[in-house]
């Protein structure tokens, strides 16, 4: 998907014609009005908030330690890194297919050039699909739509999704705005940079014990991960639609993090470890349980460089007994 992804981001710049201006800055905030009112869950990454981050510096000094080699091959192979030129990316899923199918990725002039080196791919075509010019790349569809400075782009897996899709950013189609479900339409908590809301499970944790004990008996799920006040956060809430249930999930959370604590004390884990697992908070309050985390940025800066050192120097010595 990967490819075939970022391979439809540079035929649908097609369209676009030779631009050579760079877009406006914008902010790539959550915007509803991009997602469908049948979606499920819904998944929005802002990526110009992270690189703007005190987390996104940090990352980015220590990049080689997160092994994002995907990532670096994409850079090598079409031109340009996702995490530079990209602002934001919204995915969803819809009805009876909850996982996600398509994405709008939003970003502004500044992709053009990068996009636009992909027009001669192989298998590129274009496809008319309820008026509207689909760009094909091997098994992914896209649309893409200028709006000044800005460029919107909807990649999906089939045609029929990318035209949905592409209704939906166009306003002919209704959008979460228009939803009755009101859970759904809550908004990231200030200075998320990944937010996550379901209202009908997440996808892949039916196998995946202990998640899919907890996540099983949940009715709705919000999750935000960020930066705020000289702290990262996460925040996840659960809705269960009962105080008994949400004390049950409460108590199997309490009991993983115990867990958690007792082999951090057990194992040769260094004390940063624990620190983390202390700033764990769960609580349940009127049907919905709470886990929140908060840890000084400050502190987490000297957990990564120490991780990143830990990890120079075992290359190191694998280095050597390779010699």
């Amino acid at each position: 998907m990967k490819t075939a992804l970022f391979s439809t981001l540079g035929a649908a710049a097609l369209a676009l014609g030779a631009v050579a201006t760079p877009g406006t800055p914008r902010v790539f905030d959550y915007r509803q009005e991009f997602v469908p009112a049948d979606a499920t869950l819904v998944a929005h990454i802002d990526v110009a908030n992270f690189r703007r981050s005190v987390i996104g510096h940090l990352f980015a000094a220590n990049r080689d330690s997160f092994e994002l080699d995907e990532l670096d091959e994409m850079a090598e192979e079409f031109g340009f890194d996702p995490l530079e030129v990209i602002g934001s990316v919204t995915l969803y899923g819809r009805g009876d297919s909850p996982e996600p199918r398509t994405a709008v990725v939003v970003a502004d002039g500044s992709i053009d050039e990068a996009l636009l080196d992909l027009r001669d791919h192989e298998g590129f075509s274009i496809v008319k699909r309820g008026g509207l010019d689909i760009f094909s790349i091997e098994d992914t569809f896209g649309y893409v739509e200028k709006r000044g400075g800005e460029r919107v782009i909807v990649i999906a897996q089939s045609a029929d999704d990318a035209v949905a899709g592409a209704r939906v950013v166009r306003g002919d189609a209704r959008n979460l705005a228009d939803s009755p479900n009101t859970a759904l339409r809550r908004s990231p908590v200030e200075g998320s940079f990944l937010f996550v809301i379901a209202t009908e499970g997440v996808p892949g944790m039916e196998d995946s014990a202990p998640a899919s004990q907890i996540l099983g008996l949940a009715e709705g799920v919000q999750f935000d991960f960020g930066e705020a006040g000289g702290s990262v956060f996460a925040k996840l809430a659960i809705g269960t639609g009962s105080s008994e249930a949400a004390s049950n999930v409460a108590d199997i959370a309490t009991g993983l993090m115990a867990i958690g604590r007792l082999w951090s004390f057990q194992s040769e884990a260094p004390p940063e470890a624990r620190e983390l697992l202390r700033a764990l908070n769960i609580s349940a309050y009127d049907g919905t349980v709470s886990v929140d985390f908060e840890y000084s940025l400050d502190a987490l800066a000297v957990l990564v460089q120490k991780a990143s050192a830990a990890r120079a120097d075992h290359d190191h010595d694998s280095d050597g007994d390779d010699d």
